[in-house]
């Protein structure tokens, strides 16, 4: 390649309207290059509060009035003192040069712009913060109770809160699942604690959530995370659970079989929506995202965000090809997402995620997209070496991936569109040895079993072999302990700038020993843990929400990749090169 770049520190971010893309409903940031700088001088005033400030710091902290307040917070393009985001009140402590008449013009400005957009002002002198604090404290509480009884009753429960600001407050979030892609996310949450303020686990058996939340004590983290027993087939335990804990953001890693009963109990509950893998349904090896598309009329009339596949691929893949249309081309012609995984975790035959899900995928047709068509292959019966970076050479395979659909559908220049991912000769053999005994079968069939009870009577069951198969096989999460070598996922695109053809290729490689280290998790579990976080922390900052059924590149990818350099996933890219497809 003639050119590399490589991205392991901040990216210039672009506005949130660039591209036709509105401010989010609810509270805002600033213009995403303004607010760094704002942000920036925020932290130094959290640093060094005046003294009024800090005594009123210590009376809205912690939730103490019953809603969380945060300090020295970004909104537009002003620094307010104090904010609780769900009840939109702003509390300011007013120095003695607020009563310049230059800056009495200013503060007026800034008043009537934060009340135009739905905010409520309290201003307090520092005299009156200093030598009243319980009087100041009552009008605080009057004020809150006064903008509670405004609010509209949502989802069933007591709590209260602006239609605007969907159920619960910012920072509460919700995840379900609590496998290897849950660990990763789960330390990725509780190390960025001043994004997700408030954080429960729940899965089909609580005493996994617990022992994740022990190993993230062991690890050293300081976080009060609670967990619960949900069945996510459920709707109805669903709906209880989001009652009683009210996230305002639901993180789906459970499996892609659950995703549309978690979606009908966010909207039945005012919660918003995240996953990593799209809807397949139980007793058909088949996805696409038709079913999920199917939402995107509630959710919007619900003023409720759903972001789907925002793993890795799907996921990251489309957040590099969103920025590599937005910064260096003006047509994608060419899209292939290659995907390896060059490592060795030792064991005869394992999958790194669910062995369910994965000998599902693998054992379907490949598809590809080329000039306006769907083309089907047989199952990895079309393959070629590939080189990737710090790896070298490996047997790469066309197979079908969900975000293909999404990606010819958002950007309509593009040709061909395909997926590639390497296996090895031992893992095809085996994988070849299981099809051919029918333990990749995904039907029922009924078995004669002995009793538990040491009874020797026996008893007809239905099993599914395929998911008695993944009660045999070793455990993704347990792989990482002896798993060396890496990852290399990434985009290898042609299209045109300017006129002229030009190759771009886009990566991340994510070494198995540095996750496990971190999370106790493999790289493959990393690999979309981290971006289902990265994707959570774009919502609460306001930069990923708009009311509806979203995908990965509907959204501006500059912040996104620059929260992935910052928590393990640095990118690279690499210009003008062969890409070999």
């Amino acid at each position: 390649m003639n050119m590399k770049a490589s991205h392991d520190s901040n990216q210039t971010l672009s506005s949130l309207e660039e591209g036709g893309v509105t401010s989010p409903p609810g509270y805002h940031h600033a213009d995403p290059f303004l607010y760094r700088i704002l942000e920036e001088e925020a932290k130094k005033m959290r640093r060094f509060p005046t003294e009024a400030e800090s005594v009123l710091w210590e009376i809205v902290r912690k939730k103490q009035l019953g809603f969380r307040f945060r300090r020295q917070f970004v909104i537009y393009d002003y620094i307010v003192d104090f904010v609780c985001l769900p009840l939109k009140l702003i509390i300011e402590a007013d120095g003695k040069y607020h009563f310049t008449e230059e800056q009495k013009a200013a503060d007026s400005v800034r008043n009537d712009f934060l009340i135009g957009k739905g905010f409520s002002l309290l201003r307090f002198t520092n005299q009156e913060i200093l030598a009243n604090i319980e009087q100041v404290k009552y009008k605080i509480m009057e004020k809150m109770e006064e903008l509670r009884s405004k609010t509209t009753a949502v989802g069933g429960g007591n709590q209260t809160t602006p239609p605007s600001e969907g159920l619960g407050e910012a920072g509460r979030v919700l995840m379900i699942g609590a496998g290897g892609v849950a660990t990763v996310a789960a330390f990725k949450i509780v190390q960025n604690q001043d994004v997700f303020t408030d954080f429960m686990i729940a899965s089909r058996r609580k005493e996994k959530c617990d022992e994740l939340v022990k190993a993230i004590h062991d690890k050293g983290y300081k976080a009060d995370i609670k967990t619960a027993q949900v069945d996510a087939d459920d709707v109805e335990q669903l709906k209880a659970l989001f009652n009683d804990f009210k996230p305002e953001l639901v993180i789906n890693l459970a499996l892609p079989y659950q995703d549309l009963t978690i979606m009908d109990a966010c909207l039945a509950c005012g919660c918003n929506y995240l996953d990593t893998a799209n809807y397949e349904p139980k007793d058909e090896a088949h996805f696409e995202y038709s079913w999920q598309w199917a939402y995107k009329d509630k959710f919007e009339k619900a003023g409720l965000t759903a972001i789907l596949g925002c793993g890795f691929d799907p996921g990251v893949s489309q957040a590099y090809t969103a920025y590599a249309a937005k910064h260096h081309f003006d047509e994608i012609h060419y899209l292939d997402i290659v995907d390896c995984n060059a490592g060795n975790h030792h064991k005869a035959f394992a999958t790194n995620f669910n062995p369910e899900i994965n000998i599902r995928e693998i054992t379907q047709k490949g598809l590809y997209y080329e000039n306006g068509k769907w083309i089907e292959t047989e199952p990895l019966a079309v393959h070629q070496d590939l080189t990737y970076p710090n790896i070298g050479p490996r047997d790469s395979y066309l197979m079908h991936h969900e975000e293909l659909e999404s990606l010819v559908k958002n950007y309509p220049t593009i040709k061909r569109a395909r997926f590639w991912m390497t296996f090895g000769k031992q893992y095809l053999t085996y994988l070849d040895c299981i099809q051919n005994l029918g333990m990749s079968r995904i039907d029922e069939i009924e078995y004669e079993a002995p009793l538990a009870d040491g009874s020797g009577k026996t008893a007809k069951v239905k099993i599914v072999p395929l998911q008695f198969l993944k009660a045999v096989l070793p455990n993704p999460q347990d792989l990482g302990e002896n798993y060396d070598g890496e990852t290399s996922i990434g985009c290898r695109i042609r299209g045109i700038k300017d006129g002229k053809e030009q190759t771009y290729y886009i990566y991340n490689n994510c070494k198995h020993q540095d996750a496990y280290n971190e999370t106790g998790m493999q790289g493959v579990s990393y690999t979309t843990g981290v971006p289902a976080m990265a994707g959570a922390m774009m919502f609460f900052k306001g930069l990923w929400r708009k009311p509806g059924v979203w995908n990965v590149e509907d959204f501006d990818p500059d912040p996104f990749l620059e929260v992935l350099n910052k928590q393990g996933l640095p990118w690279h890219e690499e210009f003008g090169g062969d890409l070999e497809l």
